[in-house]
C-alpha cells in the first residue's frame, strides 16, 4: 500500500503483555532514509527535558464537583488547579482518568486561563473526548504568572484523575 506524504508513528509491540526483548525495525521506502523526504527517528517521551508536576483530583457527587460542562450550569464548581510560573515557560498539560471500571466512556477537557480569566490553552480545541490516553493541550509558551487549569467532564460524572503539567520553568509550582 502506498502511504501519502505525512508523519507516521510506528509502535513496535508484542502480542502478549510483559514480553521484553530486543527487536529490529525495518522500514522500506522508495526514498533513501535520512533525506528530507524520509527520516526515521526515535520519539522522545512526552515532556522530555521538562519538569513534570502532577496533581491527583476527582469529580465527586458528594463534594459537588461532578458537575459536567457549561451546558449543565455549574461549570465553576469543577475542580480547579493553579499553576505558578516564575518566568516565561513552555507548558503542555495532559489529563488522564484513573480507570476504575466506570470511566471508559467519560469525555473530558481541560481549559487553562490566565489571571484575567482569558483562555490561553485547551485540550482538543475545547471539544470533549473520551480517548483512553486522556486529553492534552498543545505545547504553548506562557508568560510569568498564575494560571488556572479546570479539568471537566462533558456530562456530570464521578471519577478520579491525574493532571500532568510539563513545564520548562524548573521553579514552577502547582499551588
Amino acid at each position: 500500500k502506498i502511504l501519502p506524504p505525512g508523519e507516521y508513528t510506528i509502535i513496535p509491540s508484542t502480542w502478549e503483555p510483559n514480553q521484553i526483548g530486543p527487536f529490529f525495525l525495518y522500514v522500506e521506502t522508495s526514498h533513501p532514509v535520512g533525506t528530507t523526504y524520509c527520516s526515521v527517528r526515535k520519539m522522545l517521551p512526552e515532556g522530555s527535558g521538562k519538569l513534570c508536576l502532577k496533581v491527583f483530583g476527582e469529580w465527586s457527587y458528594t463534594n459537588g464537583t461532578a458537575v459536567g460542562c457549561q451546558n449543565y450550569g455549574n461549570y465553576s464548581k469543577n475542580p480547579a488547579h493553579r499553576l505558578k510560573l516564575t518566568k516565561a515557560s513552555h507548558v503542555m498539560i495532559r489529563l488522564q482518568l484513573i480507570q476504575d471500571g466506570n470511566s471508559q466512556s467519560i469525555s473530558t477537557c481541560v481549559v487553562v486561563t490566565d489571571s484575567q480569566n482569558k483562555v490561553v490553552s485547551k485540550t482538543n480545541n475545547g471539544v470533549y473526548t473520551n480517548k483512553i490516553c486522556g486529553v492534552k493541550t498543545t505545547e504553548v509558551t506562557l508568560e510569568q504568572g498564575d494560571y488556572t487549569m479546570v479539568p471537566s467532564t462533558f456530562k456530570p460524572s464521578q471519577c478520579r484523575y491525574i493532571l500532568l503539567v510539563y513545564v520548562s520553568d524548573r521553579d514552577a509550582r502547582l499551588i
